[in-house]
Formats: C-alpha cells, structure tokens, sequence
C-alpha cells in the first residue's frame, strides 16, 4: 500500500513538473486588475485648418476636429526570458468637419500617443496619421482609430506607474488658436 502511494506520488510530481515546464516555456497572456491611466490633454483635443493666409473667418475652415473620448481594456504578456508587458488596446472616437474652403471634399489629421513613468517623464511618444475623405453632401464623419500600445515592465514597475496621454499633434499657430478659443 505504502508502494503504491509513493509510487502515485512520484507520478504526480513528475506530471506536475511536465506542466511547470511546459506553461514556462510558452507566451502567457494575462489580465491585469487596473489598465495604466488614459488621459486626453485638453487643449489638444480639437484642431482648426485654415486656409493659408486668411484672416480665420469661420469661412476659411478648411477641416476641424475634435477627439471625443476613447475606451480600452489591457492585458499583459509574459515570455520566458523577456520583459514582461502590457498590452494596451485603445479605441480613440474622433468627429471631423470639413470647413467651407475645402473644396476636395478630403484631409488629413495628426494625434499622438504618449506614455509618460511615475515622474511624469515622456518615455515613448508615436504621432499617426489619419487621411479621411468627406461623400458627397456628408459634411461631418465619425472616425474610430483601434491602437494598441505595449509598455515594458522592468523589475519593481506595475501598471500604475504609467500614464498614458492622447490628443491631436498640432502646430505652435493651431496651439495658439486653442488657447484664444479657451480650450483647455
């Protein structure tokens, strides 16, 4: 009987540390209880385009925009003998107006994500670029941008220590125009 225990037992071992092994070797993916913080930067989420040169009149538009919110979940990613990450699936939400002075009915936007660590330092930053096309007798258009962000997780970090910023990549003449209509 006690033969057969042990014999039992060492089977179990053995089986156990197959599975140990195996899980060991392959990519995991994770969930994390809390996703980095997602914040929009006030007086970059909406832009202005005028016509070049012109005394911008609501007349000289020649696209607007706004960011409207985002949503996301996150996840992380552990390898054997790598980094361990998070994955950070975003879903930013825009609305674009083309202005009177577009007359091809088609534009292009900038925004940006940017990941900052626990003191507020810029560590990655990745500007897209956006080209959108206006139908015919369609002056306003919805534009959802899925993104995914991976941020690495050196020893002693968590999610927490992580911010993430999104806003549009704008100009020191946009920024301006932003701050004389008081977005914030």
């Amino acid at each position: 009987m006690l033969k057969n225990k042990l014999l039992f037992l060492g089977r179990f071992i053995s089986c156990l540390f197959v599975l140990v092994t195996l899980g060991c070797t392959s990519d995991k993916t994770l969930d994390i209880p809390e996703c980095p913080e997602v914040a929009l930067v006030g007086k970059l989420s909406e832009f202005t385009f005028f016509k070049p040169e012109s005394p911008r009149s609501l007349n000289d538009i020649i696209l607007s925009g706004r960011l409207n919110g985002f949503e996301g979940d996150c996840s992380s990613l552990v390898k054997k003998g790598k980094v361990a990450q998070i994955i950070v699936n975003l879903g930013l939400t825009f609305e674009i107006s083309k202005g009177p002075e577009n007359k091809d009915r088609t534009g292009e936007f900038k925004y940006f994500i940017a990941i900052t660590d626990s003191s507020d330092k810029i560590i990655a930053k990745e500007i897209f670029t956006k080209d959108i096309e206006f139908k015919k007798d369609i002056n306003k258009i919805k534009v959802f941008q899925r993104l995914e962000q991976r941020i690495p997780l050196v020893s002693g970090t968590s999610s927490k220590d992580f911010k993430i910023f999104t806003g549009f990549q704008l100009n020191s003449e946009q920024l301006n125009y932003n701050k004389l209509k008081k977005i914030y």
